[in-house]
Parts: structure tokens; sequence; C-alpha cells
């Protein structure tokens, strides 16, 4: 894991990690369980794409907005086992960007990521375990889904560790539990204003199918967020219900409602005169440093609805509505209220076309200590992007992608706001599925 404003470059070292911790992750799945894998049949499937988009507004800046060009290329590998008991996946990519506008162009253009997903399945029991290490440009992903506007060189390595448990209690009743640990840190961070951070969040459930139609759950998450430096932290603790309901064969809705308890210590170094101030003004005694807290408490609700439509054989709606509370490079957890639809209609069997909206509306409020009293700096951005596209498979191994997006944000804390939009077209080739034995 990355150490605050150290620029790390994807050197042969932390490539033979890589590879040594990937080997070993799938060496022990394969001795793990009745579900044994060794020496068994695997398949592997190696792809290469590329990208090229053109964008008036990169990283949506109100004033001296950058137009440039941006072609990327890279290469994916995934190999993947599945028998009855035991479901494996890992691969890794590695893909390269260029930015026509030199201004733009981050140090590093290298962006490499490495994955593995495993589920050993039992009669009742169901074990999860995703690993998985990923180095991008941050500012349309951060945007998505915080509504936080980073800087437009932004550049972030995200490794997370996600175990997971379910268990079937009976037919109607069933259990699970989940740990997520992410740990995102951004190259030249505080240069750039940002904050590393860790996320660590324990979730606790169960599920009853009250019908055959209808599903109710309860969940309960503590999480910790603390940036790094250790500055600020923040422990939450919340509930949520949520019920499900299968209307039809072709519709699908479910709603949740919770309450979130968050309680955010801040951190600052205060420097004090041990001595009467004169003594210090006079240089007889040194000024000396303390470490001041305080603590700030907050109580929000939570809320998710979502629909899921299937409008005939060709046609699909999904609409979703969210209030949560994520972790983010401001050094606070931003509460955001999100809204998104998607329409997908397969023209032909080789022709898809797609249109989808999302809106972010989010709290990225900061706090500071001032004579060890919190004082609210409140804040906050409003992201609306639309982006329709269109998918053709030229061949079965080869996919064209084509399409445009439309995206504005408004910056409450100094009343800007900012446009971009950008047309794009992609291609993908996927190999054959072939078959190796490990």
């Amino acid at each position: 894991m990355n150490r605050p404003g150290r620029r790390v470059a994807w050197e042969p070292a932390t490539a033979c990690r890589v590879r040594a911790w990937l080997a070993a992750a799938l060496a022990a799945a394969s001795v793990s369980g009745p579900g044994r894998v060794a020496g068994a049949e695997w398949l592997l499937e190696p792809a290469m794409s590329s990208r090229l988009e053109y964008t008036d507004n990169y990283g949506l800046t109100p004033v001296n907005p950058q137009a440039t060009w941006v072609g990327s290329a890279g290469v994916d590998l995934a190999v993947s086992r599945n028998t009855e008991t035991l479901r494996l996946r890992a691969g890794t990519s590695l893909y390269y960007s260029y930015y026509s506008n030199r201004v733009l162009q981050p140090a590093q253009q290298g962006y490499p990521s490495v994955f593995f997903n495993g589920e050993y399945r039992q009669p009742r029991a169901t074990y999860g375990l995703a690993l998985r290490f990923q180095r991008e440009p941050a500012v349309t992903s951060e945007l998505a889904t915080t509504g936080v506007a980073l800087p437009q060189s932004a550049v972030r390595d995200t490794w997370t560790v996600a175990p997971s448990w379910s268990y079937s209690a009976t037919a109607r009743l069933g259990f699970s539990a989940s740990y997520l640990l992410t740990d995102a840190s951004f190259q030249d961070s505080p240069q750039q204003g940002l904050f590393d951070y860790t996320n660590q969040a324990l979730s606790a459930g169960a599920s009853y199918r009250l019908t055959e139609y209808d599903t109710v759950s309860v969940t309960a998450t503590a999480s910790r967020y603390e940036t790094n430096p250790e500055t600020r932290e923040s422990d939450t603790t919340s509930a949520q219900l949520a019920w499900s309901r299968a209307v039809s064969e072709t519709l699908l809705a479910s709603v949740s409602y919770g309450v979130s308890d968050t309680r955010t210590t801040i951190f600052q170094n205060v420097v004090f005169c041990p001595a009467p101030l004169i003594l210090c003004q006079l240089g007889f005694v040194p000024l000396e440093t303390a470490r001041a807290s305080a603590e700030v408490r907050s109580r929000s609700p939570i809320w998710s609805a979502s629909l899921s439509k299937q409008l005939s054989a060709a046609t699909s709606l999904l609409a979703q509505l969210r209030s949560d509370r994520y972790a983010s490079a401001t050094g606070f957890l931003t509460k955001s209220e999100t809204a998104s639809i998607a329409l997908s209609h397969a023209m032909s069997a080789r022709l898809n076309a797609s249109i989808g909206a999302s809106y972010v509306d989010a709290d990225t409020g900061g706090t500071s200590v001032a004579q060890g009293i919190p004082v609210l700096s409140p804040q906050g951005t409003r992201y609306l992007a639309v982006e329709p596209g269109l998918t053709w498979q030229v061949l079965p191994e080869l996919s064209l992608t084509a399409g445009a997006r439309h995206a504005r944000l408004e910056n409450r804390a100094n009343s800007s706001t900012a446009t971009a939009n950008t047309a794009f077209v992609g291609l993908r080739y996927a190999w054959p599925r072939s078959r190796i034995r490990w």
C-alpha cells in the first residue's frame, strides 16, 4: 500500500510480487475442499481493446477548460474454473493512455489491475473471497460515485479485500456476513489537496422469503473511515430494512430504509506557548505543539429504491435511487443522493442501443478545529451525466462501441458551473476461449 504523496511506478519488482500473489491465491484455492482443482482444466480468456475519445473539458473545470484527445490501448488475461462446489476466476490487465493535450498528460501512463474471485459452495453455506488491485484515472469514476470533483491529473491506486459468507437455514430463511477493506491512495496527494484513506466495513444480515414473490431482509453495518496521515476518522453504524417483490415475470421492485449514525473525530496540531506569551515572543521559551481533537456527530437516513422492467423481448429498463455515505478523497465521508436510469434495446442480433442518465447530489462538507471547537464548512456538488451509445458485435470475437456523453457539474462552495461534451469509439477483440491444464 502506498504511503501518502509517494509516487509509485509499476516497477518489475512490483509486477513480480503481484504475479506471485496471484499464483499463491490460485494455488491455495486448488487444494481446498472437495472442489479440488489441482491439475484440472481451466478456461483461458485473452483479449485486447482500444478506445479513442475527444472531450472539450477534461476534468470538468469551470475555469480554463482543457480540450484533448485521449487514446488508450491494453490487454486483458483471465483464467476461470467452475465445478459443482468451486468457482474461481483470476486475471490481470494493463492499459496505456495518451493525451494530445500535454498539459493533462499524467506522469503515470500505465494502468495495471489484477483480481481474484473465488466462491466455495456447500449444501447450505457459501464462502466467497474477492481481491483486487487497480490503478486508474480517478476523475470520472469519483464524480459518478460520490459527486466529488478531483484534480484533472488525479491517479488512484485501490486495493480491496472482500471475504463473504452466506447460509441457508431453511428454504425461506437465510443469513449473511461480509467484510470489505478498501485502501485508496493518490499519487502526489498532498500537492493535489487529496487524502489517502482506508475504509473498513463489516455487515451482517438476515433475509426471509415471505411469499413466492416477496422477500424481506435486515442488515446491520459498522464501518471505519480514516485518512492517512491520520487527521480524520469516522465511525459509522447503521441498520437497514429492505423489501423486494417480483411483481410479475418481467417486473422486479425493491425498497430499503434505515438510519446511520456517524461519529467523526478531527485531529489538528496546535502551537502554543507553555509560559507567559511574552517569553515565547522574546525567544526565551520555545513554542510547543500539541495534538488537539474534536468530535462531530451526525445522524441521517439511508434509503434506496430500484425498478427493473423487461419491456419486451428486446428492451429492458433499470431505474435506481439511493442515499448513503461514501468514502472519498476529501478527508470526510461524502453523503450522496444518486438517481440513475438506463434503457437498453437490442436492435438486431448484433446491434444494441442504450441510453443512460445519472444524477448525484453530494454533500462534501468539511470540518476543521478552531481552538478545540469543530467548525463546519458546508460544501456540495451536483453532477449530471447523460450517455447514449451503440454496441455492434461485428464478429463473435470482435465488438465495436461508440457513444457520447454530456456532463454538468455545479459546485455550491464557489457557485461555479462546468460542462463537458465527450464522444468516444472503442474496439475490443476477445480470442476464443482455450482450455489449459494447470
